[in-house]
C-alpha cells in the first residue's frame, strides 16, 4: 500500500511539473487558456490550441471537484 502511495505521489508530482512547463511555454507551443478564480482561488482552469477558425482542441481541463459547476 506504501509503494502505491509514493507511486501516485510521485506520478502527481510529475504531472504538476508537466502543467507548469506547458503554462510556461504557452506561447512557443501556440496555446492558449483560461481560468475560473473564485475569492482569489483557482477552481478550474483549461489549455488549448487552435486548429482552424472553427476548431479548438482542448489539452488539460481541471478542476476542482468540491466546487460544484466548475467542471460546467
Amino acid at each position: 500500500m506504501e509503494k502505491q502511495k509514493n507511486d501516485n505521489t510521485a506520478r502527481k508530482r510529475k504531472i504538476t511539473r508537466i502543467y507548469h512547463q506547458t503554462v510556461e511555454n504557452m506561447e512557443k507551443l501556440e496555446i492558449s487558456g483560461g481560468a475560473i478564480f473564485v475569492d482569489q482561488k483557482a477552481v478550474a482552469f483549461t489549455l488549448g490550441s487552435k486548429i482552424n477558425n472553427k476548431v479548438f482542441d482542448i489539452h488539460i481541463e481541471k478542476a476542482d471537484r468540491n466546487f460544484e459547476g466548475a467542471f460546467a
